[in-house]
């Protein structure tokens, strides 16, 4: 299962846009909404709700993890594999706290955008149509790699 946990909202199109793309790369992996009203751009609160709802999930669980006043900015995005789940997000101190807790955490970066979705695109033969994306797009196919791949 893939699982949502953002700022974005319901009132904006970002939700329905992840959504969509999410189904187009893994048609038949459940989507759930952990939490789409994250403080806005209040990372250290996000994070801590962050904690409190991942154990809940089973483990194999494959979550987005969104809350990023700088998205599309240069900063990296980081993969968190924390006790059997695997968090995907901003290199920005939102998957600190489930980070820390952990027993076993290991964790990658995944560098630049274009490098990481040529590696994810061969891994998963997906192609993508090279358009302006939101960071949060633009981090699905690692979203469909991870979970074809733990």
């Amino acid at each position: 299962m893939i699982v949502l946990f953002t700022d974005f909202g319901c009132c904006d199109p970002y939700l329905g846009q992840v959504k969509a793309g999410l189904h187009a790369r893994a048609p038949r992996v459940p989507v759930l909404d952990a939490l789409q009203n994250a403080p806005s751009f209040g990372i250290e609160p996000a994070a801590h709700l962050l904690a409190a709802l991942a154990p809940f999930y089973p483990r194999g669980s494959v979550w987005l993890a969104v809350v990023d006043p700088g998205v599309g900015g240069p900063r990296e995005g980081i993969v968190a594999q924390v006790d059997g789940r695997s968090f995907v997000g901003p290199d920005n101190g939102l998957l600190s706290i489930v980070w820390q807790r952990a027993r076993r955490r290991p964790y990658y970066n995944l560098g630049r955008y274009e490098e990481t979705l040529q590696a994810c695109e061969q891994a998963l033969s997906i192609s993508q149509e090279t358009d302006d994306q939101a960071g949060e797009e633009q981090i699905l196919p690692i979203i469909g790699a991870i979970y074809y791949f733990q």
